[in-house]
Formats: structure tokens, sequence, C-alpha cells
């Protein structure tokens, strides 16, 4: 069976689906109530390494997901805004709820209605990539990022650090 990104997923692939996504509200004085909204768009968030490994057909594995909303078009919109615009008219807000969902079900969509334009989605990687605590490197390449880091970063290679000012590693 192929994996999500044979299938055409990535990260910032646009899909349209009727899902609930349910959290947990406060009630004063009561118990924590269960809220559940439908959204109808929905945006791909699970990294493009992470898809490439995702097989279609898995039961087990978590792609994560956020909905992707029309009304209200943010004015003060940006990577290092609570909103990212995806279109003209789209946009992802960070107080959102976030659903997790398996790869077989992702994979039942078809494929995306639309995936994100070049700077678009660079955008919208780097807006996801400052709400996260883990760096954008493929789980069994993080020992040689770690050593770049190491060789190259401000805190270790001080030497090397003042011969470069970013370093750009893309992995296949």
């Amino acid at each position: 069976m192929s994996d999500l990104y044979e299938k055409g997923w990535r990260q910032g692939s646009v899909f349209d689906a009727s899902l609930p996504a349910s959290w947990l509200a406060h009630v004063p004085g009561g118990a924590p109530e269960a809220v559940t909204e439908v959204f109808g768009r929905w945006v791909v968030c699970t990294q493009d390494c992470d898809l490439r490994s995702a097989p279609a057909d898995s039961k087990e594995t978590q792609i994560e997901i956020r909905p992707v909303l029309e009304v209200d078009i943010p004015h003060d919109w940006g990577i290092r805004s609570r909103r990212i615009r995806l279109t003209e008219r789209d946009h992802v807000n960070a107080a959102s709820p976030r659903l997790l969902i398996t790869a077989e079900l992702l994979a039942s969509f078809g494929g995306p209605a639309f995936l994100l334009s070049d700077a678009r989605a660079k955008a919208f990687k780097t807006w996801l990539g400052l709400r996260y605590d883990r760096a954008a490197v493929p789980e069994h390449l993080v020992a040689l990022a770690r050593e770049v880091d190491t060789r190259c970063g401000s805190r270790g290679g001080r030497a090397a650090a003042e011969e470069f000012h970013e370093v750009l590693m893309q992995f296949d």
C-alpha cells in the first residue's frame, strides 16, 4: 500500500469533509462540558516527512488537521499572528480545535481539494513551526541535525557560527 505523500497529500493540503471537532469547556460550578462543532473544510498540519512514512491504510497513524475558516477574514494575519491566511478567503486560527484522524480516514477522502501555492505553503509551515516545540526534522535524522547545530550553531560552534548566518537542511 502506498503512503499518504504518494497519494498527493502534503502539509497544507486543503480538503472538504464534514467532520466534528470536540473540546472541553469550563462550566461554572459544574463538570466540564463537551462542546462539538462541525467544520466542512480542513487543512493537513502533519509534516511531509510524516506523511511519507504514513501507510495510507493505517488505522493507527494519526494525522493532525485543523479547520479552515471563511468567516471573519482577519486583517491581522501572518506568520507571527494567531491567524494565518491560506487564500484570499480562507484562514486558520491557532485557537481553533485540532483534530487527529487516522491515515486511512484521510486517504478515504481521495485527495486534496487543492494545494496551497508555494509561497502560502511556506508561510503556513513557518506559522505551524512557531506553534510547536519540535524541529521539522524526520525522527531518524534528529541526531544529524543536532550534530550540525553543535558544529555550526551559535551555542556550541562560535567560530563556525560567525561564518554562517543560516543552515538549510533538506531531507528526501
